[in-house]
């Protein structure tokens, strides 16, 4: 049984050995260019991008909502300042008007019924103008706070603004990314493209091998075609490093080692000339 076996393998190795070119020896290999990032980290790093963009994002809008009431109690402030401004010039106009009446009255010392009617008058008046004046004090106060709080404000705004430079810079990086995503992808499109063509070269030579078996078979008086699981397990894809275009070709696993005993024979014999 074996040497039937043998009998009815070796015509399809010969036609295997005449398919197969005998390979030349391979150039040099170029320098190795740095690996591209997978898909998987381009993803991830796309994914990263995106959420600091939310992040900032949102921020930003919360700072121009802040901006914004600020601008507006900004402009109120200002009227509330402006008014104050014109009270207060008001009272100190006021008083000296109560000043250089007093120093009527002061002249007007024989008139005793006289002055002490304008002197209650002035006493009033002067309540009323101390009372306007803290009431000034107090709202002075308040102009002062909120011009601290603007001064605060206008600093967020300035940090805003520099975040806004960083976003653009990172829209940009993800404008980037993914470009290299695309390109990735369709890398990986074309490298199964690849796997299905060769996987259909190797299940059609399998079929031809199984054909062949058999037809020989018949033509020797009636065998049986010998089976043989591992004959498919034998094939083996080799790419032609002189061809630009990626092509490759399936041929015996023996075959190979015995090509490449071949190529290494010559090799030697060259180098002993």
């Amino acid at each position: 049984p074996a040497e039937e076996k043998a009998e009815a393998e070796a015509p399809v190795e010969e036609k295997v050995e005449e398919a197969a070119p005998e390979p030349e020896p391979e150039a040099a290999p170029a320098p190795e260019e740095p690996a591209p990032p997978t898909v998987e980290e381009l993803q991830g790093e796309y994914t990263e991008l995106k959420e600091k963009v939310a992040t900032t994002t949102a921020e930003l809008e919360d700072i121009n909502g802040k901006l914004t009431a600020t601008a507006e109690n900004a402009g109120k402030l200002q009227l509330s300042v402006d008014t104050l401004t014109t009270e207060r010039d008001e009272v100190t106009k006021k008083l000296a008007t109560v000043e250089e009446e007093a120093a009527a009255l002061k002249e007007k010392a024989a008139s005793v019924d006289t002055l002490t009617t304008e002197r209650d008058d002035l006493k009033g008046k002067l309540t009323a103008a101390e009372e306007n004046a803290a009431k000034l004090q107090e709202k002075v106060s308040t102009v002062d706070a909120l011009t601290a709080e603007r001064d605060e404000l206008t600093k967020k705004l300035e940090s805003a603004e520099r975040e806004a430079v960083v976003l653009k810079q990172l829209r940009t990086e993800n404008n980037k990314l993914m470009k290299q995503l695309d390109e990735a992808k369709k890398a990986q499109k074309a490298a199964n493209a690849e796997v299905n063509s060769l996987q259909t070269q190797v299940a059609a030579l399998v079929a031809q091998i199984n054909n062949g078996g058999m037809t020989r078979s018949k033509s020797g008086g009636g065998r049986k075609p010998i089976k043989d699981p591992k004959r498919a397990q034998e094939l083996v894809i080799v790419r032609d490093p002189r061809n630009g275009s990626g092509l490759s070709h399936i041929v015996r696993r023996r075959n190979l080692n015995s090509s490449a005993t071949r190529s290494s024979s010559q090799s030697d014999g060259s180098a002993d000339a």
